[in-house]
């Protein structure tokens, strides 16, 4: 069984991210669903992943900066809260 990490990303880390020029957009992951997704235009999103009936769902959480690190991470454990069988995907 995987074991779930967790707060992989520091705010510095998300900071300087960039998308390189030979991809279309890269995520990189926080854990247990959080997911930051960066355009190669420069835009940063926040995603969290889950399952629902066995299907991939997404759900967004909004742009980088304006929600920052620790707000997308309040927001995927109140997402879990809230609906627990929407575990990480």
């Amino acid at each position: 069984m995987a074991r779930l990490t967790h707060n992989r990303l520091s705010e510095t880390e998300v900071k300087k991210a960039r998308c390189p020029k030979s991809k279309i957009s890269i995520d990189l992951r926080d854990g247990n669903g959080l997911i930051l997704r960066i355009s190669q235009g420069g835009q940063k999103h926040w995603r969290y992943e889950y399952r629902d009936n066995n299907q991939k769902k997404v759900l967004p959480f909004g742009r980088y900066p304006t929600v920052t690190l620790k707000a997308a991470r309040l927001l995927s454990q109140s997402r879990k809260q809230i609906s627990p069988r929407c575990g990480a995907a």
